[in-house]
């Protein structure tokens, strides 16, 4: 397993969701990440999912906004990517 850590600022407002099919919470969000140094600094942009009503509560909770710094954690394997805040 893999595991990738960033630390950067939230893109945009959090927009907590409940799925129309299952009824679960969920947040899709982005983090922009600065990556290298000086000239060769270039930003990543990671594509963040919190599922479930106590994930998507924290960050409410937390009052995570637009250009708010956050960590996040994803574990990659050959299945997919899960990530955590």
């Amino acid at each position: 397993m893999l595991t990738i850590t960033g630390t950067g600022r939230v893109t945009a407002e959090l927009n907590p969701q409940k799925s129309a099919k299952t009824g679960v919470d969920y947040l899709r969000f982005n983090i922009a990440v600065n990556k290298g140094y000086g000239e060769k600094q270039k930003t990543v942009f990671l594509q963040c999912s919190l599922i479930g009503e106590q994930q998507v509560q924290r960050m409410v909770n937390a009052k995570v906004k637009k250009g708010k710094h956050a960590v996040g954690v994803a574990l990659c394997d050959c299945q997919g990517v899960a990530l955590f805040l």
